[in-house]
């Protein structure tokens, strides 16, 4: 057989989830600026001490929600701290920017993949790191998936 057309084994891998929620928040007409004391939003823990080259593929979904009709601007970032002492923000920053409405709201997703594991035990926690907010009581809830699966060479 070919060693391009091989079956690779599969890795060991692992899977946990995470969910909470934010607010209601306060006005925030920040016009883009950085909120200095981020809002957390949900967080997961995960555990990769067994895994060998792990590599996490994060799914996140928010639902936000508003007393009234409201046009809302809310930027989402992801922190990683780790056991080790490490924290650094992973993937880039994701804006949800449109009408939501008050019956229904609206809800966002976004995925990230973390290739640069720092040590055994993460514990990813979404935030939010920008808003325009001009309605107060605005609420966002999320939950995060975190899939870590070691890499076979």
């Amino acid at each position: 057989m070919n060693s391009l057309c091989e079956i690779k084994k599969p890795g060991n891998s692992v899977l946990n989830c995470g969910c909470g929620s934010a607010g209601p928040l306060p006005i925030l007409d920040l016009a883009g600026a950085s909120i200095r004391n981020p809002f957390s939003v949900a967080s997961v823990t995960l555990n990769t001490k067994c895994l060998k080259n792990p590599k996490v593929l994060l799914r996140i979904t928010a639902l936000i929600s508003a007393p009234l009709d409201v046009l809302t601007s809310i930027t989402f970032r992801v922190r990683k701290c780790c056991s080790d002492g490490c924290s650094q923000y992973v993937g880039g920053s994701y804006t949800s920017s449109s009408l939501i409405n008050a019956l229904s709201g609206k809800s966002f997703e976004f995925q990230i993949c973390d290739c640069s594991v720092c040590c055994e035990c993460c514990t990813y926690t979404l935030e939010i790191s920008n808003a325009t907010l001009a309605q107060i009581g605005t609420t966002v809830s999320g939950q995060i998936t975190a899939l870590a699966v070691e890499e076979h060479f």
